[in-house]
């Protein structure tokens, strides 16, 4: 049995990518993100775990689709 580790480079963001024999598997690089909304008049913040601020910004508009999304960053 072969045992590799490589870094991948997929959307500027380095994923570990490992094999065991001929299976491949990705391991997603979750990270936390913090997204300001605005919804009904007033700003909220929310976090979410994503791999990038575009994934997070998906995910925030999937969960608050009236909301208006203001910001997104990376908080750790």
């Amino acid at each position: 049995m072969s045992f590799r580790i490589v870094l991948s480079l997929f959307l500027s963001v380095a994923i570990p990518v490992f094999s065991v024999g001929q299976d491949w598997s990705v391991i997603a690089v979750n990270h936390t993100y913090e997204a300001r909304i605005r919804l009904n008049g007033k700003v909220s913040t929310t976090q979410v775990q994503a791999s990038d601020a575009g994934q997070a910004k998906k995910l925030v508009q999937s969960q608050f689709p009236n909301a208006t999304v203001l910001s997104v960053k990376k908080v750790d």
